[in-house]
């Protein structure tokens, strides 16, 4: 396998080109599919954060063009998927990424199951009921399932009810459709998603999610991967091992990360002027790597990473983490308070201050800069 040394600049550089946060990269009329395929999807816990992640990445988009391809084109859809969160993913994806990743956060939460009382018995029950309730529904909220199983003889208390539409969306069974009164709604996947299926085999699958790591986050580690992924080492080996032949070693230092060679031939050569990002909460930039002292100020990492896997929005300068940012929502404008050292950020604030015109952009209201 070659080797090269790059500075840590240049990692950043390779890092924000893979992530589709350079704006040297051909990202500017991308599509929301091709984000979220070329990244696996990005975590969607909150939409709204989800929505920027994708507006940082593109041009012009609105929180109502998500809506038409979320709920009316159904290219993308919303459910569980990597690290056991939610994600927005790409419908072609649905299936493999699910088979690659539901039974194993199935799996890590059988003892909250059991603490809930759904064993296996009483969740086949449960299913083969359900399937029969979304099968003649457009789609339910969690109460009305709940409900719906009280009349049926099952009673589910506290949290049994999420925790039985998770598995079964972790089964690939269900999936979010559009919220009622901002009420999120359940649907059966296979009248939902207009989008024929990609099955993959393990093997396939795994490939091509090592594959697609290193094209998004890249130059990256072993650890990263199973970290973003949150599937075991040993199964992420295979899938390593499978893309080998194709990688290059990057070292910096002590650091020994990798990436597709394709990739670093076609980017090496890419300038990247002053890049100045706000990115939100849970973006994938903020996810997709176990070690971050490359791209996080230690000044900085207190005030993103929250603990208990809580995550601020994060103002990134050339690529290096350094501090965070927060909007204010009044009736009819916003605004976006920077929270970072001043000497840091005074230097670059006409480049903040159009980042946070964009943010206003998507909002669809003025937006004012506050340091």
């Amino acid at each position: 396998m070659q080797t090269i040394e790059l500075s840590v600049q240049e990692i950043r550089n390779l890092r924000l080109c893979a992530q589709q946060l350079s704006v040297d990269t051909e990202t500017q009329n991308i599509s929301i599919e091709k984000i979220l395929q070329t990244n696996c999807g990005v975590q969607a816990q909150y939409p709204s954060d989800a929505a920027l992640a994708l507006h940082v990445r593109m041009n012009n988009l609105t929180s109502k063009d998500l809506k038409q391809i979320l709920i009316d084109e159904r290219t993308i859809v919303r459910t569980w998927c990597m690290r056991g969160t939610l994600h927005f993913l790409a419908a072609e994806d649905f299936h493999w990424l699910i088979g690659l990743h539901g039974e194993v956060f199935i799996q890590k939460s059988k003892r909250r199951y059991e603490q809930l009382g759904i064993d296996e018995k009483l969740y086949e029950k449960c299913i083969d009921k359900l399937y029969l309730l979304f099968s003649q529904s457009e789609s339910l909220t969690r109460d009305e399932v709940k409900d719906y199983l009280m009349t049926q003889g099952i009673k589910l208390e506290g949290q049994a009810p999420y925790h039985l539409l998770r598995r079964a969306a972790l089964n690939g069974l269900i999936c979010f459709g559009p919220d009622r009164k901002s009420e999120p709604t359940y649907v059966l996947v296979e009248n939902w998603l207009k989008i024929k299926p990609q099955h993959l085999s393990k093997e396939e699958a795994l490939h091509t999610l090592v594959r697609r790591y290193l094209e998004a986050y890249g130059p990256a580690t072993l650890a990263d991967l199973a970290n973003w992924s949150g599937l075991p080492l040993k199964t992420i080996r295979q899938g390593w091992k499978s893309v080998s032949n194709e990688m290059i070693e990057v070292k910096n230092g002590e650091h020994r990360l990798y990436m597709l060679e394709e990739q670093f031939l076609s980017n090496k050569s890419k300038i990247i002027d002053s890049s100045v990002l706000l990115v939100p909460a849970y973006d994938t930039y903020l996810l997709g790597y176990q070690n971050r002292e490359l791209i996080l100020s230690p000044n900085a990492e207190k005030d993103v990473y929250r603990g208990g896997g809580l995550l601020r929005p994060a103002i990134v300068i050339n690529g290096y983490i350094v501090g965070s940012w927060e909007i204010k929502h009044y009736q009819r404008r916003i605004e976006v308070r920077i929270n970072a050292l001043p000497e840091i950020v005074e230097p670059v604030q006409k480049e903040i201050n159009l980042e946070v015109q964009r943010v206003g952009t998507f909002f669809g209201m003025p937006a004012e800069l506050i340091l």
